[in-house]
């Protein structure tokens, strides 16, 4: 049975750690200054995706099966403690889960279902919401809409299921990307190009990108997108498109994430080993 390789990378608020996760299921925190591991813990499942809360507390984590059959039938969705690893509590749900997002002021999360559906939770009540989609991930802009993809559009949605905005996209596109302090997002579309976007629709930028479709990261401030392809890393500015910095890697980069700063980039490989990249002020 043909497994799927996967690893996704997110930095603190603060900027000082790191937490990786992967189908090898495993979830690690490390310091970024000096690399050392400051805790880890074994998971029940893969792990496609991790992401920080807005107060460096909590870490979310979304993943599932790794085959094709027990994506659809084994789902995971947990918080762990930011310190210790612990886990904090566990999501009731079916299906795998990744595209694991906060929202700004840390009430909500949300995740992208097996089946594309786009789950959104009240971590306060508990109540639960679910917008039909078809993409692969979702997120979460600064003043707390969801960001998420349908067959032909992009849906911006007021949780629990207010669609504020909708606008045309390219079908082939599964990826959205949301920056932490403004209300820009990118998504990719079927010309092999990140395009990113004001909440309004109106296009800021557009990146190419080679197959197959990379990992991605947007900077805090939007301005800013990393890609992953192949071995190829890419720090490439928004509006003229120019390459700031590149790398090429020994392993492949599954997940990308820019510090909230812009002055690094961090990188996960397969089996979760987080490389910490300087970049170009």
């Amino acid at each position: 049975m043909e497994e799927f390789a996967n690893a996704a990378v997110s930095y603190s608020p603060d900027g000082t750690r790191v937490a990786s996760g992967s189908s090898k299921r495993t979830l690690r925190i490390a310091d970024v200054a000096t690399g050392k591991e400051l805790a880890s813990r074994d998971t029940p499942f893969g792990l496609f995706s991790v992401a920080f809360s807005p107060d460096g507390r909590s870490i979310a984590v979304g993943g599932g099966g790794l085959s094709v059959d027990e994506m659809k039938s084994r789902g995971h969705l947990a918080i762990h403690d930011a310190t210790t690893c612990e886990v904090v509590c566990v999501f009731d749900v079916e299906e795998s889960t990744k595209g694991v997002s906060y929202s700004l002021d840390g009430t909500r999360l949300a995740a992208v279902e097996g089946s594309g559906a786009v789950l959104v939770i009240d971590l306060a009540s508990g109540e639960r919401a679910s917008i039909s989609t078809e993409g692969s991930r979702t997120a979460f802009l600064a003043n707390g809409t969801v960001v998420a993809l349908d067959r032909d559009e992009i849906l911006l949605v007021r949780p629990p299921r207010e669609t504020v905005a909708r606008f045309p996209r390219d079908a082939a596109g599964f990826n959205v990307f949301a920056s932490r302090s403004r209300e820009v997002f990118a998504v990719d579309t079927a010309h092999q190009t990140f395009r990113v976007m004001d909440m309004n629709g109106m296009p800021l930028g557009e990146i190419a990108f080679k197959i197959p479709t990379p990992a991605m990261a947007l900077s805090a401030d939007g301005d800013r997108l990393a890609l992953a392809s192949g071995p190829h890393i890419r720090f490439t500015e928004v509006s003229t498109g120019q390459v700031l910095w590149h790398k090429k890697t020994e392993r492949r980069a599954f997940g990308l994430d820019i510090a909230p700063d812009g002055r690094s980039l961090a990188w996960a490989d397969a089996d979760a080993r987080v490389t910490i990249e300087l970049l170009p002020k």
